[in-house]
């Protein structure tokens, strides 16, 4: 469940117990970027974070992006040679 620091903008599940969150927070006036897998604690019934992620300053945003879209170039063309 998110905090009243964190903005859930986007999740997609990874698996049967596992989910991909993509968030904004804030911590100590700062606002960061948090791509994380969660885990479903099976006693209280709500997402856990795993250390299974990417924590940035939104500094980065425009770094993220450029990989992201590389990313999907990459696979594009790899998917073309198949």
């Amino acid at each position: 469940m998110a905090d009243d620091n964190e903005k859930v903008v986007a999740e997609f599940e990874k698996g049967a117990t596992e989910i991909v969150r993509a968030s904004i927070k804030a911590y100590k006036r700062k606002t960061n970027i948090d791509l994380r897998i969660y885990y479903m604690d099976e006693q209280s019934g709500e997402w856990r974070p795993t250390k299974k992620g990417v924590y940035l300053p939104t500094d980065y945003m425009p770094e993220l992006k450029r990989a992201i879209e590389a990313l999907e170039a990459g696979l594009k063309e790899m998917e073309s040679q198949e």
